[in-house]
């Protein structure tokens, strides 16, 4: 059953981390979703932030995007969301309600979107469980929409997930803290970003700070001894991920992208290759741009995107036979913003 966790616990007598501790997704130029991609296009008179630009599966205009200026975007099932210069949010294609108000990020998820306000709470809509659109009162940082779930982050690096329980995708693994999290759309599943932490940080109970839902401890559970930066740490369906260790995915990592038991991850720098691991006939194990870094990796239902240092957006993934339906074909001579 599908069951809301609420955190009622307060988060000030934990140790809050510095305002730009989290990966900066502000700058979400390009999105994978359900057999289409969206991405924010550049133009010379537009000095943050695009034009609106999709390609791929139309059926519910989910590939015709409003017209105007663009600061984010983000895919879903059939349909796609972003927030505009003004920092309202317009939705677009099988679900193009959005909540009125000013947002600072925002996330499609399968069936139901969320995004961080203003103040810093967190407001979703749309989709079929209740559960996933009812997030806990509090501040956030970064919040994560999936397919019958969500996660956040709080400003202490602590996750917390609410929405459907089953496979355990709502309970975070306790003790550790996260820099970005990404929910699977189309899995159970989904993956966080580490912080570095040795045992005396776990035991200071930092996800504990952030309530029921937030990586509580079970019986018998114990922390790891030590984790690295940049790790990334998986739970829910951890089979789904495409990595079965008992520990985090050693990095350092960037960036994790979730999508349909399909996962990658950007390597730290100077390396900075996309690496992905799951389900190996929607995948390119290795992603390399030379001797350039990617700057964003997407990964949807079948198809994964990534942008290089130079704006170049390149997907990859199964090819279909039927018209429309190749998301991975990026159009001739786009530039990412």
């Amino acid at each position: 059953s599908a069951t809301f966790l609420t955190a009622d616990v307060s988060t000030e007598e934990f140790e809050r981390l510095p305002d730009d501790f989290y990966t900066d997704v502000d700058g979400t130029a390009i999105s994978a979703g359900f057999h289409h991609t969206c991405a924010l296009e550049m133009r010379s008179n537009i000095e943050f932030g695009g034009a609106l630009r999709c390609w791929g599966f139309n059926d519910h205009g989910q590939a015709t995007p409003p017209q105007g200026h663009f600061i984010q975007v983000s895919s879903g099932h059939l349909y796609s969301c972003g927030i505009k210069a003004d920092e309202t949010v317009e939705c677009w294609g099988h679900q193009g309600q959005a909540e009125p108000g000013l947002f600072l990020q925002i996330s499609a998820g399968e069936f139901h979107a969320c995004g961080v306000r203003k103040d810093g709470t967190v407001k979703c809509w749309g989709g079929h469980v209740l559960s996933a659109i009812s997030p806990p009162p509090g501040e956030f940082v970064q919040v994560s929409a999936g397919k019958d779930f969500s996660c956040g982050l709080r400003p202490n690096g602590a996750a917390v997930c609410w929405g459907d329980q089953t496979k355990g995708k709502t309970r975070p693994p306790w003790g550790l803290r996260f820099k970005q999290l990404s929910v699977s759309s189309y899995s159970h599943y989904a993956c966080g970003l580490t912080i570095a932490s040795d045992s005396s940080d776990t035991d200071a109970g930092a996800n504990a700070a952030a309530g029921a839902g937030a990586g509580s401890r079970l019986e018998g559970e114990s922390p790891s001894s030590k984790v690295a930066e940049g790790s990334i740490a998986c739970w829910g369906e951890r089979h789904a991920s495409g990595y079965s260790g008992k520990d985090p995915r050693p990095g350092p990592y960037t960036q994790v992208s979730t999508g349909n038991r399909v996962t990658c991850g950007i390597r730290a720098p100077p390396d900075g290759h996309i690496e992905c691991w799951g389900l190996s006939a929607r995948i390119d194990t290795t992603k390399k741009e030379g001797d350039h870094a990617w700057e964003q990796v997407t990964s949807g239902y079948q198809h994964t995107c990534g942008i290089n240092a130079y704006s170049e957006a390149t997907c990859w993934g199964p090819v279909h036979d039927e018209p429309g339906l190749n998301a991975r074909d990026v159009p001739e001579g786009l530039v990412v913003a």
